[in-house]
């Protein structure tokens, strides 16, 4: 008996009966019996299967078999574009077809009945974590929180952004906000790890004796918000849904309802990681869940995402960018999915103008397309579809500029003016990157350790509170190791062959971090120029490339085989969630014990 074997997506099958050979007609199934191998079973592994060129969720319907009784074969030679085709068997007649609708094994029935049993596992348990670090969290103790929560409270309570400078300038919250930080000693606690709150029933009596004082008032004189003025107004309009639907309450309950809120986009983040991880492994669950199992329970995106914060925003619209490219280079270009994109893209400038840093890789993933039909299309057709391109990038750009008034707040001029000044900035790179001083190079003293260990590993992993709430100095260089070991394995597995990633996509993964790279860079050197805009550059800010990690993991586990495969992969999932209750306990022993 020949074992059952996946169908490339880009193919069908044209069923052609004896009394119709004319009219042909698809045949979806969904039992794998209906496709054999001609491979021989000792050949097949799973890690063929796991390796073969994955759908995303709206996945092509199984094809099946031609009877041997028809009319002689002919088969359709793939599209160059296609994904690569794996050592599935080749059905009697291929036709290249378009996505049909998601299949409808490895579901629930009810509402959900649409939604893969696994994800909506995932669903759940970031919903439980969210929820945790939501209530867990004192307030005003998620980076910049006091100021986000303030920018709110200035869109509703009097109808305009707030105002706003550089770091120097202090910060002048609404007498409700000052008040509430006060009695709660929140202001005091920031990377402060010896300090606490009270928890005591007279601090809370205080507090509440003041805030009857105020009379329902004290709202609406927030005056000046720092660097965080600046930030487009998309996340905090979203925000101000749970503000007003508890405004009747206190300073608290707003507090909490719009942290919950704000944790409702980590579901989207947590799909985003799904959708991206599910274009390479198709219907091999086990991976995709360990890859997104990455994404959506990764401790810092939880942390940060469950706070006041636009970062929850901004990570989750760049995971559906992300997955919108990688479906674009993969499957060709679509208009549909193009608009897509480009709202995604837009509606990310509209929470943070780091946004612009992720425009040279869109831009990528919408012209390669374009590109590889040149031979079909006139030349007009390509002048226009690049024009069309190169259009909803300025338009992008040019809300996020607007939106972000210029990034005046952020930073003094967005490029070297000259060519002393671009020496200065390799200078700063040098520092940053390499382990030791590179002889000719200006001494950073702010840059004494290894940078990219120090911020990229420390602070991306696990740093809460307002960074000073970390796990012991030994804990990290293990963080280190798993992340090197799990792009390393990736790398080793795209090489033998046994996970394929095109060229096109791996470039597109570049073309999304080291523009990144180079502006939180920039940012930060002219920091250390200025002394104006207070430092950059966070492990946090690599949060929204989460996703490009879950596709890593998954590649690296298709280097195991069978059950040392389920196990590395429980390893992962069941890591993960671990790894989130040691940061909540951690983050109890700082704030309660």
């Amino acid at each position: 008996m020949r074992s059952a074997q996946p169908i490339p997506a880009q193919f069908t099958v044209r069923r052609i009966s004896s009394s119709a050979s004319t009219a042909p007609a698809t045949a979806p199934s969904t039992s794998p019996s209906s496709v054999t191998s001609q491979r021989k079973a000792t050949a097949a592994s799973p890690s063929s299967r796991a390796s073969s060129f994955a759908r995303s969720s709206c996945r092509s319907a199984i094809a099946t078999r031609a009877p041997r009784s028809t009319s002689p074969r002919a088969v359709a030679s793939p599209s160059p574009d296609a994904p690569p085709a794996t050592n599935a068997p080749i059905p009697s007649i291929l036709i290249p077809a378009e996505p049909k609708g998601p299949e409808r094994t490895d579901t629930l029935a009810g509402p959900v009945r649409k939604v893969p049993r696994p994800l909506l596992l995932l669903l759940g348990a970031v919903l439980a974590f969210v929820v945790a670090w939501s209530l867990f969290v004192p307030p005003l103790q998620v980076p910049d929180e006091q100021a986000h929560y303030g920018y709110v409270q200035s869109l509703v309570e009097k109808h305009k952004r707030p105002k706003g400078g550089g770091r120097n300038t202090p910060r002048q919250l609404s007498t409700e906000e000052e008040a509430a930080g006060l009695h709660s000693r929140a202001f005091t606690i920031i990377q402060n790890p010896h300090e606490k709150p009270p928890w005591s029933a007279a601090a809370e009596a205080r507090w509440r004796a003041a805030a009857r004082a105020l009379d329902g008032g004290g709202r609406s004189n927030v005056r000046n918000l720092g660097t965080q003025a600046i930030n487009p107004p998309l996340y905090y309009l979203y925000e101000a849904i749970p503000y007003e639907l508890a405004s009747g309450g206190d300073f608290f309950d707003r507090l909490y309802a719009m942290r919950l809120f704000s944790g409702l986009l980590m579901l989207v983040t947590a799909v985003a990681g799904w959708l991206v991880v599910g274009e390479f492994v198709g219907d091999a669950r086990l991976l995709q869940l360990a890859g997104a199992s990455v994404v959506a329970l990764q401790p810092m995106t939880t942390f940060i995402s469950s706070g006041v914060n636009p970062d929850a925003a901004f990570d989750a619209l760049i995971g559906l960018v992300i997955w919108l490219s990688v479906r674009t280079l993969l499957r060709g270009l679509a208009w549909r999915r193009a608009a897509a994109l480009v709202a995604a893209m837009l509606a990310a400038a509209l929470v943070k103008g780091t946004a612009l840093l992720f425009l040279p890789a869109v831009a990528f993933a919408l012209l390669v397309p374009v590109w590889r039909a040149r031979r079909e299309l006139v030349r007009s057709a390509i002048v226009r579809s690049a024009a069309l391109v190169a259009g909803g990038c300025a338009l992008v750009a040019a809300v996020a500029l607007f939106a972000s008034r210029g990034g005046g707040g952020q930073v003094d001029h967005a490029y070297p003016k000259s060519l002393a000044e671009a020496r200065e900035f390799v200078s700063y790179l040098l520092r940053f990157w390499l382990p030791h001083k590179p002889p000719f190079t200006r001494d950073f003293p702010v840059l004494r350790t290894f940078p990219p260990y120090s911020v990229y590993i420390k602070t991306s992993w696990a740093s809460f509170g307002w960074l000073e709430t970390r796990f012991p100095e030994a804990v990290y260089p293990l963080f280190a190791l798993v992340s090197l070991s799990t792009f390393a394995g990736a790398a080793v597995a795209l090489k033998r062959r046994l996970f394929r990633i095109p060229g096109a996509v791996l470039l597109f993964f570049a073309l999304v971090l080291f523009p990144l790279l180079l502006g939180l860079g920039w940012l930060e050197y002219r920091e250390l120029v200025t002394l104006k805009y207070g430092i950059r550059i966070q492990g946090r800010y690599l949060l929204p490339l989460m996703p490009i990690t879950g596709v890593a993991v998954a590649a690296a586990l298709t280097l195991l085989r069978d059950r040392r495969r389920e196990l590395a992969a429980g390893l992962v999932v069941g890591g993960m969630a671990v790894l989130q209750i040691l940061s909540l306990a951690m983050v109890a022993g700082r704030f309660y014990a």
